[in-house]
C-alpha cells in the first residue's frame, strides 16, 4: 500500500483506531521525518507520523499481529553505515524496549554530562599527523587537533552494484535480516550470496515463513556445513549457484530479479517480493589507509588493546580486525580503545 498522511494525532489514538482496520505491519515516522522511500522501510509496511510511542498503542498492535518499527527523524550514520537501517523494536508486551536507538540516545546522554564539544554531522576528509599530534579535516572545512585519535567508522554492506537497487531500498531490497525478515513472511525472496552471512539470512526467512531463492556469483558454496545442513532441512530453499544478478525490476516495489545463468549464458527473472543482499561488508576504513596498517580486507589491524601500527592512533568496531561484527562487541571495543588512549595521554603527561 502507498504510504498514509495523518495529522499529527498522538500515537496511541492513532495506531490504536488504525489496527483494528488493518491488522498488518505497521511504521512509525516521528513529527519531521523525511520522505519514507529515504528511511529504508521494511517491505509492506504503511507509515504515518505520530508524536510518541505508547505501551498501550504498542499493545494494540502487538494483539492484532502487527509489528512496529520505529525510525527516527534523521537515521542514525549514513548510507555507509550499518546503523542507517530501521531500528528494530521488540513487541512483546514484557519486554517492551527500543534497540540502538535507545543504547545511542543513553551515549550520547552520557556524554553530555561532561564539557565535551560534540560536532555532529561533518564528514571527515582525512586523518594526518601533523607535528606532534593529529589533524583532522572534515568537509565542511572545520578541522579538529589533538594528540591521539581513535578510529570508528565501521562498516557498510557491498552492494550489488545493479540497476533497480538504489530505487527499491526499502521497497523489496533489504540487507539486514534480523531487522526486516519478519515482514517477509509468506512472501517470496531471493538471497543474494553464497556464505555465512547469506545462509544466515536465508535460515531467518524461512524460520520467518517465506521462500527463499539462493542465489550464488561462484560454483558452490562458501558457507560453513553446518549453516548449509540446517537450511537445507527447509523444503521452501532453492539454491542456484552459477548465476549473476542483472537488474532488480518492478513497480512500486521490487517484483522480479533478473539473473543470468554464467554456465550456459541464458538470462531468467525470478518472481520475488524481496532481496537481501549478503555479498559482503565493506570496511570504511579509506580515510586511514595511509595512516594505519589494514589487512586484505581493509580492516584496521588492532591489538587486544585497540593499539593501531601507528602510535597514538587506536580503533574499535566493525573498522578493526576484531572478529564478531555486533554491537555489543563494538561498544565494549569503544570502551576499551578510550581507556587506552587516555592510558597513551596519562603516560606523556598530555592529560
Amino acid at each position: 500500500m502507498d504510504p498514509i498522511a495523518a495529522k499529527p494525532w498522538r500515537l496511541a489514538e492513532v495506531a490504536y483506531g488504525y489496527v483494528k482496520e488493518h491488522p498488518y505491519e505497521l511504521a512509525v515516522l516521528p513529527l519531521g521525518a523525511t520522505e519514507p522511500h529515504n528511511l529504508h522501510l521494511p517491505y509492506g509496511t504503511d507509515t504515518f507520523e505520530a508524536e510518541h510511542l505508547s505501551d498501550e498503542a504498542c499493545r494494540a498492535a502487538w494483539e492484532r499481529g502487527a509489528r512496529v518499527v520505529l525510525l527516527p527523524a534523521i537515521p542514525y550514520g549514513t548510507e555507509t553505515n550499518q546503523m542507517a537501517f530501521p531500528l528494530a523494536m521488540n513487541l512483546n508486551p514484557s519486554t517492551l524496549h527500543l534497540v540502538i536507538r535507545d543504547l545511542v540516545d543513553s551515549f550520547q546522554e552520557h556524554v553530555s554530562d561532561f564539557d565535551l564539544p560534540v560536532s555532529l554531522g561533518a564528514s571527515v576528509r582525512s586523518v594526518r599527523v601533523e607535528g606532534e599530534g593529529f589533524t583532522i579535516y572534515t568537509d565542511e572545512g572545520k578541522n579538529f587537533r589533538g594528540h591521539s585519535v581513535i578510529i570508528a567508522t565501521g562498516k557498510r554492506h557491498r552492494p550489488l552494484g545493479v540497476p533497480g537497487e538504489k530505487e527499491f531500498a526499502g521497497k523489496g531490497v533489504a540487507y539486514c535480516a534480523t531487522c526486516d525478515a519478519p515482514f517477509f513472511a509468506g512472501k517470496k525472496v531471493v538471497v543474494a550470496g553464497g556464505g555465512n552471512s547469506a545462509f544466515t539470512t536465508a535460515l531467518e526467512l524461512l524460520k520467518a515463513g517465506a521462500s527463499v531463492t539462493m542465489v550464488n556469483f561462484t560454483p558452490g558454496w562458501q558457507a560453513d556445513g553446518v549453516l548449509q545442513q540446517k537450511a537445507g532441512q527447509f523444503k521452501k530453499l532453492k539454491r542456484l549457484d552459477r548465476r549473476q544478478v542483472l537488474e532488480l525490476t518492478g513497480k512500486q516495489r521490487l517484483e522480479k530479479v533478473r539473473v543470468k545463468n554464467l554456465v550456459d549464458g541464458k538470462t531468467s527473472a525470478i518472481a520475488a517480493d524481496g532481496i537481501f543482499i549478503e555479498v559482503g561488508l565493506i570496511s570504511n576504513s579509506d580515510l586511514v589507509k595511509d595512516l594505519v596498517q589494514l589487512n586484505q580486507q581493509g580492516e584496521v589491524v588492532v591489538d587486544c588493546a585497540c593499539r593501531t601500527s601507528r602510535e597514538g592512533v587506536f580503533a574499535a568496531g566493525d573498522v578493526t580486525t576484531v572478529p564478531y561484527k555486533q554491537i555489543v562487541v563494538s561498544a565494549g571495543e569503544g570502551a576499551k580503545a578510550a581507556l587506552s588512549a587516555h592510558a597513551y595521554l596519562f603516560e606523556r603527561n598530555l592529560v
